[in-house]
């Protein structure tokens, strides 16, 4: 009995790529040397073209010869080129901001007030994490935005230029008064800083608490009175305040040790703030020097203004005066 030729090229198989070899009947001896080979039950969905059926002479005359179908011995091989060129999974959709957050980092490089280390720092530190979703892509943009509760985020500009004028080496410790969002603390515990952080709200405080958690850093943040300052971990080599006062708070000035560094916005009123940079001398006096024009929310508490304004002014108060200029330009 020969063997009907049925050539791969005849074999029409959907949905999945195989090497078809050519069909054999059961008594065919060619199958016994396919022992240990899985025979895949073909679905209905994949047709093989069959030959026809020849009658068996050795059969009796008028004897209805079998009708059993031909056993595809097709083997699934998928090929090497179709596996790589199949899509990988879908995962879900996450904006990436390396590139705008690495472009604003080129831009405050151009300026020449600003310390190497603080510039990396921001360039590991993610400020979109820091800011409600819906503002999300504008926060490596040079501007403040507002994180609820009448308080702002800092400029990026403002925030490495006050971190500069710290003049701090790894490893000293840092009292920031005013975390608001905790930006600027992770900023600083970036740079190898042993950071303390004070925020009036409790509700932002928590918030800041749990991120900066999430983010494994290792700043420890207080809810309190922050011109009262800290006097549990004094003294400080350096105290950064990111909140306007009338002047500067006296346990402020305490708290700071000899040749420590305060950087300070101050003003006679809300509207009218300039950035000023104190230094305590081994006498125990301030030494103060001006830093140009700057715009923040008030520094409430017993050492601060009395009574705090509405939401809507302190939001106005963040964002530059044109009358007035540009802050920290």
């Amino acid at each position: 009995m020969s063997r009907p030729s049925t050539l791969a090229s005849q074999c029409k198989v959907r949905y999945r790529p195989c090497i078809v070899l050519p069909a054999l009947r059961p008594s065919d001896p060619a199958l016994a040397r396919l022992k240990g080979q899985i025979i895949p039950r073909r679905s209905r969905h994949e047709s093989m073209p069959f030959p026809p059926q020849q009658p068996d002479p050795s059969s009796r005359p008028g004897k209805r010869t079998s009708r059993r179908p031909l056993i595809s011995t097709g083997i699934y091989i998928p090929p090497r080129a179709l596996l790589r060129r199949m899509p990988p999974k879908r995962r879900p959709f996450r904006q990436d901001y390396r590139f705008a957050r690495t472009l604003m980092v080129i831009k405050l490089a151009e300026r020449r007030d600003c310390d190497e280390r603080v510039l990396s720092a921001m360039l590991r530190i993610r400020r979109h994490r820091f800011v409600e979703e819906a503002l999300q892509a504008k926060a490596y943009e040079d501007i403040a935005l507002p994180i609820g509760m009448g308080q702002t985020i800092s400029r990026p500009s403002v925030v490495a230029y006050m971190c500069s004028l710290l003049r701090a080496e790894p490893g000293m410790r840092v009292l920031e008064i005013g975390a608001g969002s905790g930006y600027q603390t992770a900023v600083l515990a970036a740079m190898g800083l042993e950071v303390f952080a004070v925020e009036r709200l409790e509700e932002l405080c928590s918030r800041s608490a749990e991120l900066l958690a999430a983010m494994r850093c290792s700043a420890r943040l207080y809810c309190g009175d922050g011109t009262l300052g800290l006097p549990r971990f004094a003294p400080y080599d350096r105290i950064i305040v990111a909140a306007g006062g009338p002047v500067v708070p006296p346990p402020l000035a305490e708290q700071l040790s000899e040749g420590g560094v305060m950087v300070m916005p101050i003003g006679p009123d809300r509207e009218r703030q300039r950035l000023k940079r104190i230094v305590r001398l081994p006498s125990g006096r301030l030494q103060i020097s001006d830093c140009g024009p700057a715009t923040f929310v008030d520094l409430v508490g017993r050492n601060g203004w009395d009574e705090s304004p509405t939401a809507t002014e302190q939001t106005d108060m963040a964002y530059p005066d044109k009358r007035r200029g540009q802050p920290l330009s």
